[in-house]
């Protein structure tokens, strides 16, 4: 997919323009499965809209909470095309910065959305940046603000998930890391009939994990980012081409089928890990040092990629 659009035909959202252009056709591993009106399909069935379906993109991968760009800059480097999400435009520019990611942008590789994800698209929203601690920077203004921290409002447009895909297409994997709007995004994809083969985002609130249930997941991981120095990518590679990359605290790491196939577990089994969690975070266990991101997948597409 080439992301970039003649300006003529650039897509516009609420208040921002953006070059991304509908997904084409792309050649898919046809042992990838995908959800597809609430069925999974082999993607060439989805790709060719049998079914009913609509194309889901093998090599695409939205990137909700562009950050600093470290994330995105695996992803492309792993081969992915990248659709990322960021409503700071202090960060965008300072993503921008990165080789990597200038060059993707250029080359139609890389489509920087710069709006948050809200409940409606094309409405103006208060957004709070934290200027101290860039990445609490939110569209909730006791969440950029935690810490004791001050913040900077500004006006922001605004999309939801639903658009995205319409307008982009569905991605193999989606990562989210929103600080105070996690949840928005987990609602809004119960509501999705298409579905990525795997998601994730930060365990900041208790339904994130029901509501990824409720959209039709029942494999979850629970991954500790704060032990990230520890990880190490599979080489050779299961997504993608194998990056030797140094996992930190600020990166979301590995996804999909590179995570330790036995560590998916049942949503009772994660569901009592991140309880555990949420005690001792809650009484400020003194050894307690994470922040945990969930991701979810099926029990159907770890059996066609890790049989037995």
């Amino acid at each position: 997919m080439d992301f970039r659009c003649d300006r003529p035909a650039i897509a516009t959202f609420g208040h921002a323009e953006w070059g991304a252009c509908a997904p084409a056709a792309a050649d898919h591993d046809r042992s990838q499965r995908f959800a597809c009106d609430g069925k999974w399909f082999p993607i060439e069935d989805c790709g060719s809209r049998q079914n009913g379906c609509s194309t889901v993109d093998r090599n695409l991968i939205f990137d909700l909470g562009l950050h600093h760009g470290y994330d995105t800059e695996f992803y492309l480097n792993k081969g992915f095309k990248v659709i990322a999400l960021e409503a700071n435009p202090l960060m965008i520019e300072r993503a921008r910065q990165n080789p990597t990611l200038q060059k993707a942008e250029k080359e139609g590789q890389l489509g920087i959305v710069p709006m948050a994800l809200w409940h409606e698209s094309s409405r103006l929203i208060s957004f709070f940046v934290n200027e101290v601690k860039d990445d609490w920077s939110s569209i909730e203004k006791s969440w950029a603000e935690k810490g004791a921290h001050a913040s900077r409002e500004i006006t922001v447009a605004t999309i939801t998930l639903g658009e995205l895909f319409e307008k982009v297409g569905v991605p193999y994997y989606i990562k989210c890391d929103l600080e105070g709007a996690d949840g928005i995004f987990s609602r809004q994809l119960v509501k999705q009939k298409d579905l990525p083969a795997f998601v994730s985002a930060e365990a900041s609130e208790p339904e994130i994990q029901a509501h990824f249930v409720s959209a039709g997941y029942d494999r979850f991981q629970i991954v500790n980012q704060a032990r990230h120095g520890q990880v190490v990518a599979p080489n050779p590679s299961r997504e993608g081409k194998y990056v030797n990359a140094a996992f930190t605290g600020h990166m979301s790491g590995l996804f999909g089928l590179e995570l330790p196939p036995e560590k998916w577990v049942s949503y009772d089994e994660a569901n009592e890990w991140l309880t555990m969690f949420r005690m001792m975070a809650k009484r400020d266990f003194p050894l307690l040092n994470s922040w945990i991101d969930v991701h979810a997948t099926t029990k159907e597409m770890l059996g066609a990629n890790f049989p037995g």
